[in-house]
């Protein structure tokens, strides 16, 4: 059960070991991990209620949103099995990805999955989800952790994240999960250009630039006219396809535009002239909308005009400058990739493992060796898993198959 400190520090130690015996509840040490409101019904309490008299809707709103904040971690944690003493297979949430609504499943001595059992209870479909799981040897108690993120850790930007996402699939912008988008994102995030570049070409895809449309819906502006051509109000669509000086960017570039159609948006447009493009086109494409944006906001918050000749000449140059690198580093992938294996220095042991992952069959072979400062093979060892979920639990199996030698300070 997830608590906060809701004991004041000046109350005695006494007194607060009552109340938590009486209520059978344990005493968060990082409360501000919860719900990612540091104190802030302390911080009210101590502070603004003494010296102010808030009105009765904003304290709404602050209960609405510490109730809003509890239900959203509420309802997306589950228990990090550890030796399952605490939790109930019936009634806690511990399988990801599946619903669940006291058997000894675990082996006390072993700390493995009793697995006649588990397939005597349940149907195969949770067999293969429960058998999945990873149990640590080290018999650690039972944690409840936060299932949208790896490490298991709550924080308020994990929560904004997955609350944000969710909102952008139930509405209208582009959907990443249609087939062309699909494309077009998997080509867009595979290009070798620097990572600001792609950012901003997905932030007007998404909505999320601070044009001038944008801030006059803010009332942080009134006139909207594009600083740029000054034809047309300055909104997404117009800084993605309509605007005057990015149509005699791509013109001059000589990027082949895709054909009119008049039922498809300027995003759509977009997109698919970014689809019809070679690798080169879709780096100019990708590089002048970051350019054309850098240089509008030097007109505007510095004053510094600049011509369609300059702008297309550090187009060109930025992009010969991102291809000289490319070309850097992929003689240095090859540089390593033509490395021979190097001996340990001597005294040491030099331990090499990896693993196979078989999708079908959900096993994974994985083998270890060991050798010495003079090549000579000391160790190797062979293990086959079954009940492997993915590529990630292969590679940590064969982790796990290593250390404890290496904790051990033996060889194989």
């Amino acid at each position: 059960m997830l608590l906060m400190r809701a004991l004041r520090a000046n109350v005695d130690d006494d007194v607060k070991d009552t109340i938590i015996n009486v209520l059978g509840v344990r005493v968060a040490s990082n409360p501000e991990k919860y719900l990612g409101l540091p104190m802030m019904i302390d911080a009210i309490s101590v502070y603004v209620m003494q010296c102010f008299a808030l009105p009765k809707f904003l304290c709404c709103k602050l209960e609405g949103l510490m109730n809003n904040a509890r239900d959203l971690i509420e309802d997306r944690i589950l228990w990090q099995l550890g030796n399952g003493a605490n939790v109930n297979i019936w009634n806690d949430p511990w399988l990801l990805g599946v619903e669940t609504t006291e058997y000894q499943l675990i082996e006390a001595e072993t700390n493995t999955w009793n697995k006649e059992l588990v397939r005597n209870i349940v149907d195969d479909v949770h067999v293969t989800h429960i058998l999945s799981i990873l149990l640590s040897k080290a018999r650690s108690e039972d944690t409840l952790v936060w299932k949208h993120k790896g490490s298991g850790e709550y924080l308020v930007k994990n929560g904004y994240r997955f609350l944000i996402t969710e909102h952008f699939l139930n509405t209208n912008y582009i959907n990443p999960n249609t087939m062309v988008y699909k494309d077009f994102y998997r080509s867009f995030w595979a290009m070798h250009i620097p990572a600001k570049v792609k950012i901003h070409v997905w932030r007007p895809l998404n909505n999320f630039l601070p044009n001038y449309c944008n801030l006059n819906q803010r009332k942080l502006r009134v006139r909207v006219d594009c600083p740029l051509c000054k034809a047309a109000p300055e909104d997404t669509d117009h800084l993605l396809w309509s605007c005057g000086t990015l149509q005699s960017v791509w013109a001059s570039l000589q990027i082949k535009i895709a054909p009119t159609d008049k039922a498809l948006s300027c995003k759509n447009y977009f997109v698919n002239t970014f689809c019809l493009a070679d690798e080169l086109n879709r780096q100019l494409i990708a590089i002048s909308l970051w350019a054309l944006w850098y240089r509008r906001n030097k007109l505007i918050h510095e004053g510094i005009n600049f011509s369609l000749q300059e702008l297309l000449g550090f187009i060109q140059g930025y992009r010969h400058e991102i291809n000289l690198c490319q070309e850097k580093i992929e003689v240095a992938c090859v540089s390593r990739l033509n490395e021979v294996w190097r001996p340990p220095d001597l005294g040491f042991i030099k331990l090499n493992f990896d693993a196979t992952f078989q999708s079908e069959s959900k096993t994974s072979s994985i083998a270890v060796l060991a050798r010495d400062c003079e090549r000579e093979v000391v160790g190797a060892e062979t293990y086959l898993f079954t009940d492997v979920v993915d590529v990630f639990v292969a590679e940590a199996r064969v982790c796990e198959r290593t250390l404890p030698y290496l904790y051990d300070g033996k060889t194989i």
